[in-house]
C-alpha cells in the first residue's frame, strides 16, 4: 500500500512590479480556476519538476516577473526560455547535443512542432535577432523605445506562460500578463 503524501499550498501576494497587478489563474475572475488547475495539473507538475526542476524555473520566473527594470526582465525572460526549451525538448526525446546547437528561435520552432499552437509571428526571428542579440551581443536594447520593449516582453512572457500551462496539460482559462484579460489557452 502506498504512503500518504501531504501537500500544502501557500499563496502569497508579493507582487511589487509596476508592470502587472494580477496572477495568472485565480478563483476571483476565473470561476474554479485554481481548483481546475490543481485537479488537471498537479501530477504533471510533480513529474516535470522531477525531470526538469520546474520549481526552480517557476521561482526564477517569479523573480523576473517582479523585477523593477524592463531590461533585466527581458534578460530573465530569455534565460527562462533557454532553460525551459532546452530541458523540455530533451524530455520530449531530442538529443542534448542537437538541442544545444539550436538558436532560441529554432528551439521555439522545434517545440511548436510538438505543441502546434504558437502564432507564426512569434516564430519569426524577433526573439533571437531583435531581443537576444540586441541585449547580449550588440548592446542595442537601450536604444529600443520603451513601448516596443514592453510589447515584446509582454507578448513573449504571455507565450511562455501558455507553453508552461500546456506542458502541464492545463486546458482552462488564464489571465494574460500582456493585457490582464481572461483568455483561453490558444
Amino acid at each position: 500500500m502506498g504512503g500518504l503524501n501531504l501537500v500544502g499550498v501557500h499563496f502569497r501576494d508579493l507582487i511589487s512590479s509596476p508592470y502587472h497587478s494580477n496572477g495568472f489563474i485565480d478563483n476571483k475572475t476565473i470561476h474554479g480556476g485554481l481548483v481546475q488547475y490543481f485537479n488537471e495539473c498537479y501530477a504533471s507538475f510533480d513529474a516535470l519538476d522531477r525531470e526538469i526542476n520546474l520549481r526552480m524555473l517557476v521561482s526564477s520566473l517569479q523573480g523576473m516577473y517582479e523585477g523593477k527594470y524592463l531590461e533585466h526582465k527581458i534578460a530573465g525572460l530569455l534565460i527562462a526560455y533557454e532553460y525551459f526549451l532546452t530541458k523540455y525538448l530533451v524530455k520530449l526525446g531530442h538529443r542534448i547535443e542537437e538541442v544545444k546547437n539550436l538558436s532560441i528561435q529554432d528551439k521555439l520552432s522545434r517545440l511548436n512542432s510538438h505543441m502546434r499552437f504558437i502564432p507564426s509571428r512569434l516564430l519569426g526571428d524577433t526573439l533571437r535577432q531583435d531581443v537576444r542579440n540586441a541585449l547580449f551581443h550588440t548592446g542595442e536594447i537601450p536604444l529600443i523605445p520603451f513601448e516596443q520593449k514592453l510589447e515584446i516582453y509582454n507578448e513573449y512572457f504571455d507565450l511562455l506562460i501558455q507553453i508552461i500551462l500546456r506542458s502541464l496539460g492545463y486546458t482552462g482559462k488564464y489571465i494574460s500578463p500582456a493585457n490582464y484579460k481572461v483568455k483561453d489557452l490558444l
